[in-house]
């Protein structure tokens, strides 16, 4: 029932919330969980692609918002996130939590989830590239062709750092990962 200017709006705005959802996961999960994998001594066989990981989530963070500065620029002029709130609480959490993927997995299946939905997207926009901005298109074609290199590493990694844990840790990481989807990811705010 929109009109054609309002379905326009509608998804540009869309479209920015969806590279703050990135933007976010990036840099407060990728950018804790990966440095405290690189920590860890059960990781040295996966460190150089750990290093190449954390490097390219730090591109991947960079390139969303400059997107988002470049598309919309008022709403971005004051910072990385008008969609995205995160409150000192979560960020604290997250301080806390994410730098330690052996005993928090579920960041890691978290990551997992994120670029496995990324590479679907980044999919569609390429089978949909004609119809689409084309800055939008350039940014995900580039993030699309680290993700399916991501999506390999996080099976890497949940290896390691699942493969050796108890029933009853894996339960609790797993009810944490239903709780932290269901609320950012599949509820709608």
């Amino acid at each position: 029932e929109l009109t054609a200017e309002q379905r326009l709006r509608y998804n540009q705005l869309h479209g920015g919330y969806c590279n703050e959802q990135i933007t976010f996961f990036e840099k407060f999960i990728a950018e804790n969980v990966l440095p405290g994998l690189l920590r860890a001594k059960d990781a040295e066989t996966l460190r150089p692609q750990l290093r190449l990981f954390l490097e390219e989530e730090r591109r991947h963070a960079r390139m969303f918002h400059d997107l988002n500065r470049l598309c919309l620029p008022r709403l971005y002029a004051g910072g990385e996130f008008y969609f995205v709130e995160i409150s000192l609480g979560l960020k604290l959490l997250l301080r806390a939590v994410t730098p330690r993927p052996w005993f928090f997995p579920l960041f890691v299946w978290l990551m997992l989830a994120l670029e496995e939905r990324a590479v679907f997207l980044g999919m569609d926009v390429l089978r949909l590239k004609a119809t689409l901005e084309p800055h939008f298109v350039a940014v995900q074609r580039a993030h699309l062709a680290d993700e399916i290199g991501h999506v390999q590493w996080d099976q890497e990694i949940l290896a390691v750092t699942w493969g050796m844990r108890k029933q009853g840790f894996r339960q609790l990481n797993a009810a944490l990962l239903r709780a932290v989807l269901r609320e950012f990811v599949i509820t709608p705010k």
